[in-house]
């Protein structure tokens, strides 16, 4: 399935809570696998957005570089941000259908929403 890094980038704190929660083992198997293959692709993002932030940031006091907001170089970051965001990869895998019989799950709503692309939920 086509995706962008966007989505791929927004699903993981989604991911994170369901990988918490308890499932049947198909479902936690499928989920498990849904992670490997995501941390493949967002350990490429994470690296790029790790040089992004070297390229356009600034060391501060801490030690730590960064990038400020309202500075010509936040701007520049973001822009180069947002087309890393823009690319589209082809994701080998299929959404995770989660069990309709799973009623005590709790999720947030916009965790669902950022991983829509990956996670599907019966009617």
């Amino acid at each position: 399935m086509k995706v962008t890094n966007g989505d791929i980038y927004g699903a993981k704190p989604a991911l994170q809570q369901l990988l918490g929660l308890k499932f049947p083992i198909q479902t936690s198997y499928k989920l498990a696998r849904l992670a490997a293959q995501l941390n493949e692709y967002l350990g490429a993002i994470d690296a790029v957005r790790t040089e992004l932030v070297m390229q356009h940031g600034e060391k501060q006091e801490s030690g730590q570089t960064s990038v400020i907001p309202g500075t010509p170089a936040y701007d520049a970051f973001m822009k180069a941000f947002n087309e890393l965001m823009a690319v589209e990869v082809e994701f080998p895998g299929e959404p995770v259908m989660l069990p309709a019989d799973a009623t005590n799950i709790e999720v947030e709503p916009t965790a669902l929403l950022a991983a829509r692309m990956f996670i599907a939920i019966p009617e």
